[in-house]
């Protein structure tokens, strides 16, 4: 078995994995589809095209890269894997550092916990191969960094013994997995190794000899990892100062996503035919949890046992983060307050129990036995631990908060009576039960995968696939310095055009959850979700990130465009449920809308876009922000009433002004119901260069003109209008999706002739809020010292532009022509 563990524990990766290295298939959904595909394209760009890795120009406005950890720039595994194709270089990444994290656990099981082959090799399977480390696939960077964490464990226990050369080789791998792009992940593996220590060996015998020789590795280690992680943590640090973060998060946000205690039960169970919520997933198996508690029974005396039972013990509680005191405690402390989701800790629980796992079965294997009543507690405390499991709809909403299934109770039920049955016969025949034992905690496991991240693959058309909305957006991009940036206001409730080709092409070949993923990513692609603008390299006002980003500054300027709401995580789009004033749009060079077709109106074959509905009150008037070069003979008008009004009252005076200078006018009437369609006619056909309409409705009529489209009564052809409520826009593509054109956009760079000065951000903000406030004309100085160019009422000069000559990584020129002083 000795040195059959190697090959054998590659050997498991591919069968685990066997659908994603085996096919063209790839995971896409959750993160690594929004966030870990778009920044590896990026970082592959960056380093293929030997350019600057600082910027990230796509996301956000703009934003670092280099400086954002979680991207993975500097982290060396990754760098040749940026000469590959991006879903290929991510599955490459996850098999490797699977197999990185199984060797690593295999070797500490051998060296440092000193046991035998095949039970450190069951301890690496359970580990490497359990929910708390697997669950984590779809955030790469954390998979990266958790596959170091039993190397740290290995070189600490080599590093007590010789500090040379085991101490150099502890901070090299400190410094890999900062690098990795996790910082959470880093401070967990500290803790751990600090939780380690307290309770094991180097403290428990000489407490004081111990206690120095520990903080000398740790800090000598640390010291190492610092520097060579300095590359990455100095920019990550300059970055926390500027973000969320960079005072500590407040409780409640460091107590996001605690385990809940109704899910404890599904947390330690694994979950045959049922996906959890990725965050609550810690399970090693059945049989491997009943061989855990063999080995955390028969180590009590043994100090490094009782040290990885201390670490699971504590993985456990600190994952429970809001429902214990322990964790209100902490939560403000440094590092525990800089990071959320509590239920990570449960990565604790995993490696230690199934280190435990292993020495379990390694004692049983020596022919020892646990004995009648030591068969009772475990199947009783696994029993409690299933009935558990029955509590898990109390957690309210949570995903994965279903109680267990008939099927899943005859798998844990089974499962049990099969390794209480291999326990049991270990005294007599070890050499048949213990290799039963190691079969079931494979197979558990391999059952349990088959509805985790790895196995949910589907078509590579998911990421590849260019979607008409795309392939617009980057041919109106070409040729422009920089393009204009976009904004997607759309949700994913439409449906793809396509679907049912969509169907008949991959029905056949996928699995029902693996077409469903697919047309959900199809709708995705359409709208851009964040951060597939980064991918596709089309530069957005919206992102998605959990870390640093969005910064400060942007999400005080993004409750401009979402009417005060916070976006969580930065992904704006979700919060939008209109367009934002075109203000805004204006200056944060958002070019191009994106929006469905769901709220779009068809009435005798006539569309109607109601993306943009007004409600004009008397005397009030509203037009067409674009009127294409239409021939027709009629106007439809979309309309509604949300009060009371009499039939037959006026609601507006719609006015058609052709270009030959004749006027079409037609009074809008209330003919009944809640909303209505009414076409406005006219003899000879025309070419309307404008269309408005008045408000004469009364107030609390609730009158809204939701939309106008042309209409060709000759030929049935029709264009619908976009109205200027918050500005004038183009439809310029309709597919899946519309596209439409900012016309009043302003350039990323601009010469302004007036400025305000306020004094801090948020009075800078209020001013900016005001209704009649323009910011292509005055320019807010937050907290700058007045000076010779504040001339707000000297009245404006004309003309002037600044106009960008490079934009490249790096580099930029802007060639400026100004009338007067002003800035830039």
């Amino acid at each position: 078995m000795k040195w059959a563990a190697y090959p054998s524990l590659a050997f498991l990766v591919a069968f685990f994995l066997r659908r994603m290295l085996f096919t063209n298939l790839i995971p896409a959904r959750g993160d690594i589809f929004l966030y870990f595909y778009p920044y590896w394209r990026h970082l592959s760009r960056v380093l293929r095209g030997g350019t600057s890795p600082l910027w990230n120009d796509y996301l956000f406005m703009g934003v670092p890269f280099l400086a954002n950890s979680q991207a993975g720039v500097l982290y060396p595994p990754n760098w040749p894997l940026a000469w590959l194709p991006t879903t290929a270089a991510i599955k490459i990444a996850i098999a490797a550092h699977i197999f990185w994290a199984a060797l690593g656990a295999y070797l500490f099981g051998r060296i440092g916990l000193r046991e035998g082959a095949l039970g450190a090799w069951i301890g690496a399977v359970a580990f490497a191969f359990g929910g708390a480390f697997l669950t984590h696939m779809e955030q790469i960077n954390q998979l990266q960094g958790l596959s170091w964490l039993p190397w740290l464990f290995l070189l600490f226990d080599l590093g007590m013994k010789k500090p040379v050369p085991y101490v150099p080789l502890l901070g090299a791998a400190m410094g890999l997995q900062l690098l990795a792009g996790h910082t959470q992940v880093s401070f967990i593996s500290l803790v751990g190794l600090g939780i380690f220590a307290i309770a094991s060996g180097p403290l428990s015998r000489d407490r004081r000899k111990g206690a120095i020789t520990v903080i000398t590795v740790l800090a000598g280690a640390g010291v190492i990892g610092l520097g060579l992680a300095a590359a990455q943590i100095l920019p990550t640090a300059e970055l926390a100062a500027m973000s969320p973060r960079g005072g500590g998060l407040v409780p409640g946000d460091v107590m996001v996503f605690s385990l809940p205690l109704p899910m404890i039960g599904r947390a330690l169970l694994p979950p045959y035919g049922v996906e959890i919520f990725g965050e609550y997933v810690a399970y090693i198996g059945v049989a491997a949890l009943a061989l855990a508690m063999v080995g955390a029974w028969v180590g009590r005396a043994e100090p490094s046992r009782v040290g990885m039972v201390a670490l699971a013990f504590s993985g456990l509680i600190l994952a429970l983060g809001a429902y214990t005191p322990v964790y209100w405690l902490l939560a403000g402390l440094p590092g525990f307050n800089l990071f959320r989701v509590p239920a990570r800790w449960m990565v604790l629980f995993g490696f230690g129990a199934a280190m435990l796992a292993g020495y379990g079965l390694e004692w049983l294997g020596n022919g020892s036995q646990i004995g009648r009543y030591g068969l009772i507690a475990i199947g009783l405390v696994i029993s409690v631990v299933i009935a558990l499991g029955f509590a898990a709809p109390l957690a309210g909403d949570e995903a994965g908060a279903v109680a267990p299934s008939p099927a899943e109770l005859v798998g844990w039920g089974g499962a049990l009576a099969l390794i209480l049955a291999a326990i049991a016969s270990a005294a007599w025949k070890p050499h048949f039960a213990i290799p039963v034992a190691a079969l079931i905690v494979v197979a558990e496991l391999a059952i349990a995968g088959e509805h985790m991240p790895y196995n949910l693959v589907t078509a590579p058309e998911a990421l590849t696939g260019q979607r008409p909305a795309i392939d617009h957006l980057l041919v109106a991009a070409e040729g422009d310095v920089p393009p204009g940036r976009v904004l997607s206001v759309s949700d994913t409730l439409f449906d793809p055009g396509d679907i049912g080709l969509l169907d008949a092409i991959y029905g056949p070949q996928l699995t029902p959850d693996a077409l469903y993923a697919l047309i959900v990513a199809v709708k995705q692609q359409e709208i851009l979700a964040p951060n597939l603008p980064l991918y596709w390299g089309i530069p957005s006002v919206d992102g998605y990130d959990g870390g640093l980003l969005p910064l400060r500054n942007y999400q005080m300027f993004a409750a401009l465009l979402s009417n005060g709401i916070p976006a969580p995580d930065g992904r704006l789009r979700e919060v939008l449920d209109s367009v934002p004033d075109g203000r805004w749009l204006n200056l944060s060079n958002t070019r191009y809308l994106i929006m469905d077709k769901v709220r779009d109106l068809w009435d005798r074959g006539v569309m109607y876009d109601r993306a943009f509905p007004a409600s004009p009150g008397a005397g009030e008037r509203v037009s067409a922000g674009y009127v294409p070069d239409f021939e027709s003979t009629g106007v439809g008008i979309a309309w509604g009433v949300r009060g009371r009004i009499g039939y037959g009252e006026p609601l507006a005076v719609v006015t058609v002004e052709a270009e030959d200078g004749s006027l079409a006018r037609m009074t809008l009437r209330y003919t009944g119901g809640r909303d209505g369609v009414t076409w406005l006619e006219w003899g000879v056909p025309l070419t309307p260069v404008a269309v408005s309409a008045e408000g004469l409705a009364p107030d609390g009529a609730g009158f809204v003109l939701e939309a106008m489209s042309l209409i060709d009564g000759r030929s049935g052809a029709f264009i619908p209008l976009t109205l200027d409520t918050v500005g004038r826009f183009r439809l310029a593509h309709s597919g899946d999706v519309k596209i439409y054109e900012n016309l009043d956009v302003l350039p990323r760079a601009f010469v302004a002739y007036c400025a305000e000065v306020i004094s801090d951000d948020v009075g800078a903000l209020t001013r900016m809020s005001e209704p009649g406030f323009e910011p292509s004309d005055v320019l807010v100085l937050s907290g700058a010292s007045p000076d010779s160019l504040v001339r707000c009422n000297e009245g404006l000069p004309g003309g002037g532009d600044a106009r960008i000559i490079v934009y490249e990584s790096g580099h930029l020129v802007i060639e400026v022509n100004a009338a007067a002083d002003g800035y830039l």
